[in-house]
């Protein structure tokens, strides 16, 4: 059968037109969107002692902020800017030179992580009072939030340099076709952290405090044991080498710059809205326990299409293979639809009584469900143009162009931070929510259309009818899903958990059963995900 063409045009049995690369990407989204759901549904359980233990109060705030202080700084150096400049150099090289010369190539980047990621910590550990006056204006430098603020930030902060160099191990594995590690050394993260709440936490006392020693305890454990899978499963041994800047490190420096701006960006944008969040006490905390729920499905969609499509993407165009990765962005698109809009809806339509059944135990009340609820609802309406852009932007990274999704990242940042500012002093953190996502739909507008006005792949008719057959399927389930909520509304508010568990257990199975339902009688399901099925079926056979 003919495969579709760059610009996504598809034969005339789609299902049968789907070959194994469509299979193969399928079940590679499948292995680290499995085991990512295994992770978040740990990290949940991890937040629902959180919540009991700390709450949404002065404490619980100064925790998740500190928390999320790493993880900025992580995500701008060592996550989306590093893998989008090191995997398609890295992939070149070892392609053409073999994986010795690869191997130093990333010892070489190792080093370099090194220099960077040191002194930066050095410096912020030491200036920990001033970053948190500036990033919480919301604080009181004689308070109490302030001061448990600086404290478990600088216990934490440790944990940005580990997790960088997992990092690097862990694009080393997706290079080499190895997408399981990653989301699978998260599982043990969350292990870790469950068990200091469960065991460590009643000998001792001040659960805030154990956490935060327990991140950094789980980051030596995650880049342990990524260094030692990408010696074993892949055969290359990371250590430091004395860096060469060479035309391949020159290059691959230059490409982290726009995605270093891009990530700050987005972490200035992160940052701000907590920083407004600030003023109100509790709302850092439900603004926490809100994006958690919102990067669920974002991980176990986007993050696995990010992981997956990159390198895949990259292996394409080294070969000259442009019709392959026309394809690859086909089935990506086609595959993030069909998971997104569901879940988008889900959210939009049920998102206090989520937040209820997960986290409404001990110090969380349900005021502080409520108020999480309106910023889900909000975050709902963004969720799938972010996924979007997650297959988007490899289109360029692969091309080695990092430049074009700056731009338009940084594009969305001023509309977000525009819009925060003005809708948090009128709606309050409903508007920060809000802002998110309005911003997201711009950013996955501008990147689609210069996706095809650059000549890189356009979406077909066959695409778009099969997303709109999704959207008709996804619709139907808000609607049984919307009627079904109004008939156990009072339990949410105020039933007891025991109550509430399997009530949302029915209301999730429900609309999953009518979208599956729907989806298969409207031809609504990828040829994608029937190509990975029928290999399951004969592998099982």
């Amino acid at each position: 059968m003919a495969k579709p063409d760059q610009r996504g045009d598809t034969g005339s049995d789609p299902v049968n037109d789907a070959g194994s690369d469509a299979g193969n990407l399928a079940r590679s989204v499948g292995t680290v969107g499995g085991l990512t759901l295994i992770s978040r549904l740990l990290g949940y359980v991890r937040d629902i002692f959180m919540a009991a233990f700390i709450g949404a109060g002065p404490v619980g705030d100064a925790f998740t902020f500190a928390l999320t202080l790493p993880n900025s700084f992580r995500q701008i150096f060592a996550e989306g800017a590093f893998n989008a400049a090191f995997v398609p150099t890295y992939t070149e090289l070892q392609t053409r030179e073999g994986k010795a010369a690869a191997a130093r190539f990333a010892g070489q980047v190792m080093t370099l992580l090194l220099v960077i990621l040191l002194p930066l910590s050095g410096l912020i550990l030491w200036q920990m009072p001033a970053v948190i006056g500036f990033l919480s204006q919301g604080y009181d430098p004689a308070g109490q939030r302030f001061a448990l603020a600086v404290l478990f930030s600088r216990l934490m902060f440790g944990y940005l340099t580990l997790i960088s160099l997992m990092a690097l191990c862990t694009a080393i594995l997706n290079a080499n076709g190895r997408f399981a590690p990653g989301p699978g050394v998260q599982i043990g993260y969350n292990v870790i952290l469950i068990a200091a709440l469960v065991l460590a936490v009643p000998v001792v006392g001040y659960p805030a405090h154990v956490l935060s020693v327990g991140v950094l305890g789980a980051g030596v454990f995650q880049f342990g044991l990524t260094w030692l899978l990408a010696s074993l499963l892949v055969g290359i041994t990371v250590v430091p080498r004395l860096p060469r800047l060479d035309r391949r490190l020159r290059g691959m420096m230059l490409l982290m710059g726009p995605g270093v701006a891009s990530a700050a960006g987005l972490q200035i944008s992160s940052l701000l809205n907590r920083a407004l969040a600030s003023d109100i006490v509790g709302a850092q905390s439900q603004l926490y326990f809100a994006e958690r729920l919102y990067f669920l499905p974002l991980a176990l969609i986007g993050i696995a299409f990010g992981v997956v499509i990159l390198p895949t993407l990259s292996r394409a165009l080294a070969r000259g293979d442009d019709a392959g990765a026309g394809q690859t962005i086909h089935d990506g698109l086609s595959l993030a639809g069909f998971v997104a809009i569901p879940a988008s809806v889900a959210l939009l339509v049920m998102p206090r009584e989520i937040i209820a059944t997960l986290f409404q135990y001990g110090r969380f009340d349900a005021e502080a469900s409520t108020q999480a609820g309106w910023i889900l609802m909000a975050l709902s309406i963004g969720l799938l143009p972010v996924i979007l852009q997650r297959v988007l932007y490899p289109v360029f990274f692969a091309r080695r162009d990092t430049l074009t999704p700056m731009l338009v990242t940084l594009a969305g940042v001023g509309v977000q931070v525009a819009l925060a500012v003005t809708l948090f002093p009128v709606i309050g953190v409903f508007g920060l929510g809000l802002s998110i996502a309005v911003a997201a739909w711009l950013q996955a507008f501008a990147a689609a259309w210069l996706t095809g006005a650059r000549g890189f792949w356009r979406p077909d008719t066959a695409l778009m009818a099969r997303l709109a057959r999704v959207c008709i399927a996804a619709a139907a389930m808000g609607a049984g899903l919307w009627l079904l909520r109004g008939l156990s509304a009072e339990i949410f508010v105020s039933g007891a958990a025991w109550q509430r568990v399997p009530i949302l257990a029915g209301l999730v199975l429900a609309g999953l059963t009518v979208y599956i339902l729907m989806s298969i009688v409207m031809g609504a399901v990828p040829p994608s995900a029937i190509a990975a099925l029928r290999r399951l079926g004969r592998r099982s056979g």
